[in-house]
């Protein structure tokens, strides 16, 4: 498992107090209340490319390792570069449930295919 080091964000707003290799980010759950921290932005990118948005990864820091998926991620809509991310924090030993899109995935693999026409 990916781990990820973390420290408490005391100020909060729009980025004050932040050095330019941190970003904001926050982690919750459904029994964990909403905690903002900073993540270094280098290791964030790291992880987010090898995990993705499916896999758990392992917050560390503050004396906690907490369990959770990268849920949500801002980018600079100009650099492209991460500005903050939201973690979902999981339950231990409670099963998981997932929502599969079967519909987008065959239409688009179905409007790729050569003989793809549009109409009746």
């Amino acid at each position: 498992m990916l781990t990820l080091d973390i420290e408490k964000r005391i100020v909060t707003g729009k980025r004050k107090g932040l050095v330019s290799d941190f970003m904001p980010a926050v982690y919750y759950g459904f029994k964990e209340t909403s905690t903002p921290i900073t993540v270094s932005k280098s290791a964030f990118k790291k992880v987010l490319k090898e995990a993705g948005e499916s896999s758990v990864i392992v917050l560390s820091g503050e004396g906690k390792k907490i369990e959770a998926l990268i849920h949500q991620v801002d980018f600079d809509p100009i650099k492209g570069e991460p500005r903050h991310a939201d973690f979902y924090v999981i339950e231990a030993g409670k099963k998981g449930r997932g929502c599969f899109c079967a519909a987008l995935v065959f239409r688009s693999a179905w409007k790729t295919q050569e003989n793809y026409h549009y109409g009746g």
